[in-house]
């Protein structure tokens, strides 16, 4: 079930605040935000052939959303007929009806809270299991634009789903709006992600904090960094002239399977670099965007994998987490530049 009922709230707080988190039972991914999660931005977007995000064509964005309802919408009328149940129950309006709107109402404040304060303490291993840790904002925004769609009442009409006919009618019409809200909200969202707006999100703000590296020059141990990943290449349309001959801001040769770009003022030249998913690669290059952060919107520290061919690299970018935790060695020397010299010369 979704995030909307108080009971559903008092529970995730237990859970949170029960001592340490635990990575398997992240409330994120119950079967019910297991689907909602098929409709999150990183799933509703693809590169075109100039390598730039954009969303999937009309067509294709409302297929995705029709085939996701299946897995929803069960969820969503079971909430809905229990909220109209405890309604149909209450008969002293004057305080306990109050008390159920204020809890309903109050849900999803505390949720964010808990939400929020959860994604502080949970381990960078945890949230590598996210892939990108805008998902809680996410999957929460989508889960508000659903407690949103429930009707308000009046006594009369709470008297009234006492009547069959009234409380389907009342059941079919909210099951309704709340489909129309996920799928505008889910649309609204990736519209954000392709535009790239900053997210507005003190968790994610946190542990930006949190991810920028001490570095002292002689880090054995190297550091954790959480990064957007990102691709360019050497033959295809949108290359440019030094990455076409091969070269690198630091003179070395670029090599698909070796080289990455990076801003040095986080990543020092030469470091190496560990990925969970294609192994080792080498900081060698830089680049304007990806000093700028641009992919991740000035959020999250960029690494920019080279390819040979524009193709390879939009297969890549297209199946694999944008943002994801790597493990960075900086190098034991002081770098030098080394024009024409082999891709990992000088390296740690």
């Amino acid at each position: 079930m979704f995030y909307s009922s108080a009971d559903i709230t008092t529970d995730l707080a237990n859970k949170m605040q029960g001592g340490s988190p635990v990575s398997t039972s992240i409330p994120t991914f119950d079967s019910f935000n297991s689907n909602l999660a098929a409709i999150l931005p990183e799933n509703m977007t693809s590169f075109n052939s100039d390598g730039i995000k954009q969303a999937l064509n009309p067509t294709n964005m409302q297929s995705l959303l029709d085939g996701a309802m299946p897995g929803i919408v069960p969820s969503i009328e079971s909430n809905t007929v229990a909220k109209l149940n405890s309604l149909k129950g209450i008969n002293n309006m004057g305080t306990q009806a109050g008390t159920a709107f204020s809890q309903l109402e109050s849900s999803n404040s505390q949720l964010t809270k808990l939400l929020e304060d959860y994604s502080k303490g949970i381990s960078m291993q945890t949230i590598s299991t996210l892939k990108n840790n805008n998902q809680i904002s996410q999957l929460g925004t989508l889960n508000k634009s659903i407690d949103g769609s429930f009707p308000s009442f009046t006594p009369k009409g709470i008297r009234d789903l006492n009547d069959p006919a009234i409380f389907n009618e009342k059941k079919t019409a909210t099951i309704n709006e709340t489909v129309s809200n996920v799928k505008s909200t889910s649309k609204s969202m990736t519209e954000q992600d392709v535009s790239n707006k900053d997210f507005n999100n003190s968790a994610q703000q946190n542990l930006q904090q949190l991810s920028t590296p001490q570095y002292s020059g002689d880090n054995d141990r190297g550091f954790d960094l959480f990064v957007r990943r990102t691709v360019y290449w050497a033959y295809g349309s949108g290359t440019d002239s030094d990455s076409a001959a091969l070269r690198s801001s630091t003179g070395r040769q670029l090599q698909q399977g070796i080289s990455v770009a990076v801003d040095p003022a986080v990543i020092p030249y030469l470091s190496k670099i560990e990925f969970p998913d294609i192994g080792t690669r080498y900081a060698t290059d830089t680049g304007g965007a990806v000093k700028a952060r641009t992919a991740s919107g000035g959020k999250a520290p960029i690494i920019d994998v080279f390819f040979l061919k524009k193709e390879d690299a939009l297969k890549f970018a297209n199946s694999t987490p944008e943002y994801i935790n790597v493990k960075v060695f900086p190098p034991k020397t002081k770098y030098r530049y080394a024009k024409n010299s082999s891709p990992t010369f000088g390296a740690a």
